[in-house]
């Protein structure tokens, strides 16, 4: 990562034009977050919460309880706009993308008070769309009982579909 921003510094210094990047994965990135918000770089972060399984993954942040921070907490503290990957990043079961919502609830429980409902949600949604830059899209409203989008004993009642036109109700 830290060659990729030294080349794109070079690239951008010669063509005089930026260069968007976005490191995926990234679960060192954590090691080298202010230069990566100085070098305007996005992280989608894949998986939220790592399990290191080769050495050279062994300098990834635990978070609670093993370490008081998240890579999360770290890049964002530097200014990183950060988004949400699946547990991999080739989505390969069918549990992986409706899970988000369990990894943002993860993500706010480990935070310490510093993200919100908001924030956890546009690290799925709004951030990952500017890391992509994909265009404005109709968004789908979603209503849950039993608690809100991110806990365990909440599921959706109804989805209202501007771009699809269409009410759905689960009950």
């Amino acid at each position: 990562m830290a060659t990729l921003l030294d080349f794109k510094k070079e690239l951008e210094g010669v063509t005089h034009s930026a260069l968007h990047l976005v490191f995926a994965g990234a679960t060192e990135s954590h090691l080298i977050a202010d230069q990566i918000a100085k070098a305007n770089v996005g992280v989608i972060l894949a998986p939220l919460r790592p399990n290191p399984q080769f050495w050279d993954q062994i300098r990834y942040v635990p978070g609670p309880p093993l370490s008081q921070h998240t890579a999360l907490q770290i890049l964002r503290k530097a200014g990183v706009t950060v988004g949400l990957g699946s547990s991999s990043m080739i989505v390969t079961q069918a549990w992986d993308v409706p899970n988000t919502r369990f990894d943002l609830g993860w993500a706010i429980a480990d935070s310490n008070g510093t993200l919100n409902n908001y924030q956890a949600l546009a690290l799925s949604t709004t951030n990952l769309k500017k890391l992509y830059r994909l265009p404005d899209l109709d968004t789908d409203f979603v209503a849950y009982r039993g608690g809100d989008a991110f806990g365990y004993t909440s599921k959706p009642v109804a989805v209202i579909s501007a771009e699809r036109e269409k009410n759905d109700l689960f009950e």
